[in-house]
């Protein structure tokens, strides 16, 4: 059964770390064309508040 692509959403700080990961699964899907091109790692947008609270926004 074909599965939807694998998405990968990060904050700035957890933004090396999604990196890590992207690196391995374009290095283990781009080989056999499972990841059709598409990048894994999904743009967002933060918006920081006063009370430290973030809001991350799926662009």
């Amino acid at each position: 059964a074909s599965k939807g692509p694998i998405a990968i959403l990060a904050c700035e700080a957890g933004k090396p770390f999604a990196l890590k990961i992207v690196h391995y699964l374009e290095q283990r899907f781009g080989q056999e064309g499972e990841n059709n091109g598409d990048s894994f790692l999904v743009p967002v947008k933060e918006t920081h508040f006063g009370s430290s609270e973030i809001k991350t926004e799926i662009l």
